[in-house]
Protein backbone atom coordinates (compact mmCIF):
# COMPACT_ATOMS: atom_id res chain seq x y z
CA UNK A 1 0.00 0.00 0.00
CA UNK A 2 2.99 2.58 0.83
CA UNK A 3 4.53 1.69 -2.52
CA UNK A 4 1.50 2.12 -4.72
CA UNK A 5 0.90 5.31 -2.67
CA UNK A 6 4.43 6.43 -3.33
CA UNK A 7 4.15 5.79 -7.05
CA UNK A 8 1.14 7.71 -7.72
CA UNK A 9 2.08 10.70 -5.35
CA UNK A 10 5.78 10.75 -6.61
CA UNK A 11 4.36 10.48 -10.28
CA UNK A 12 1.86 13.35 -9.94
CA UNK A 13 4.45 15.66 -8.82
CA UNK A 14 6.54 14.66 -11.94
CA UNK A 15 3.98 15.54 -14.06
CA UNK A 16 3.20 18.60 -11.87
CA UNK A 17 6.65 19.87 -12.09
CA UNK A 18 6.69 19.36 -16.10
CA UNK A 19 3.66 22.40 -15.94
CA UNK A 20 4.91 24.35 -13.11
CA UNK A 21 1.64 23.47 -11.23
CA UNK A 22 0.98 23.08 -7.95
CA UNK A 23 -0.53 19.95 -5.88
CA UNK A 24 -3.07 20.09 -3.43
CA UNK A 25 -4.35 17.55 -1.57
CA UNK A 26 -7.37 16.76 0.58
CA UNK A 27 -7.43 14.13 2.67
CA UNK A 28 -10.70 13.37 4.80
CA UNK A 29 -11.76 11.23 7.57
CA UNK A 30 -14.38 9.20 9.02
CA UNK A 31 -16.14 9.85 12.45
CA UNK A 32 -14.09 6.74 13.92
CA UNK A 33 -10.73 8.31 13.29
CA UNK A 34 -11.96 11.03 16.42
CA UNK A 35 -13.06 8.15 18.23
CA UNK A 36 -10.37 5.54 18.43
CA UNK A 37 -6.96 6.03 17.83
CA UNK A 38 -5.75 6.89 14.03
CA UNK A 39 -4.37 4.48 11.70
CA UNK A 40 -1.00 4.12 10.26
CA UNK A 41 -2.09 5.78 7.29
CA UNK A 42 -2.80 8.89 8.66
CA UNK A 43 0.78 9.55 9.97
CA UNK A 44 2.45 8.27 7.24
CA UNK A 45 0.23 10.28 4.40
CA UNK A 46 0.31 13.21 6.66
CA UNK A 47 4.37 12.46 6.60
CA UNK A 48 4.91 11.78 3.49
CA UNK A 49 3.17 14.76 1.70
CA UNK A 50 5.10 16.81 4.09
CA UNK A 51 8.29 15.57 2.84
CA UNK A 52 7.08 15.86 -0.77
CA UNK A 53 6.45 19.83 -0.16
CA UNK A 54 2.98 18.54 -0.86
CA UNK A 55 0.48 21.26 0.32
CA UNK A 56 -1.71 19.68 2.41
CA UNK A 57 -5.46 19.90 3.45
CA UNK A 58 -5.97 17.50 6.26
CA UNK A 59 -9.53 17.55 7.37
CA UNK A 60 -8.64 15.50 10.73
CA UNK A 61 -6.85 18.58 11.75
CA UNK A 62 -9.90 21.43 10.15
CA UNK A 63 -12.06 19.82 12.23
CA UNK A 64 -10.29 19.13 15.63
CA UNK A 65 -9.49 22.59 15.70
CA UNK A 66 -13.31 24.08 14.92
CA UNK A 67 -14.60 21.79 17.39
CA UNK A 68 -12.39 22.90 20.17
CA UNK A 69 -13.29 26.63 19.04
CA UNK A 70 -16.63 26.24 18.81
CA UNK A 71 -17.26 23.73 21.28
CA UNK A 72 -18.53 21.82 19.26
CA UNK A 73 -18.90 17.78 18.39
CA UNK A 74 -17.43 16.03 16.38
CA UNK A 75 -20.69 13.93 15.90
CA UNK A 76 -22.19 16.95 14.44
CA UNK A 77 -19.68 16.98 11.20
CA UNK A 78 -20.68 13.07 9.74
CA UNK A 79 -23.96 11.99 8.65
CA UNK A 80 -25.73 8.71 9.48
CA UNK A 81 -22.98 7.00 6.70
CA UNK A 82 -20.70 8.25 8.80
CA UNK A 83 -18.68 10.32 6.50
CA UNK A 84 -18.20 14.38 6.05
CA UNK A 85 -21.66 15.88 5.84
CA UNK A 86 -22.48 19.46 4.67
CA UNK A 87 -21.24 21.11 7.91
CA UNK A 88 -17.44 19.66 8.05
CA UNK A 89 -17.32 20.30 4.06
CA UNK A 90 -18.09 24.17 4.40
CA UNK A 91 -15.29 24.10 6.86
CA UNK A 92 -12.93 21.83 4.94
CA UNK A 93 -13.65 23.76 1.74
CA UNK A 94 -13.03 27.08 3.57
CA UNK A 95 -9.62 26.03 3.78
CA UNK A 96 -9.07 24.98 0.78
CA UNK A 97 -10.38 27.82 -0.54
CA UNK A 98 -7.86 30.34 1.62
CA UNK A 99 -4.86 28.27 1.16
CA UNK A 100 -5.62 28.52 -3.07
CA UNK A 101 -6.03 31.86 -2.60
CA UNK A 102 -3.08 32.47 -0.85
CA UNK A 103 -0.94 30.84 -3.02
Amino acid sequence: KKKLFSFFIDDIIKESNKYNQKIVIITFNLLEDFTNKKSWRYEYVKNFLKNKNVIHIDSYDILYSVSKQRNENFKNYFSSDLHNNSISFEYIADEFFNTYNAM
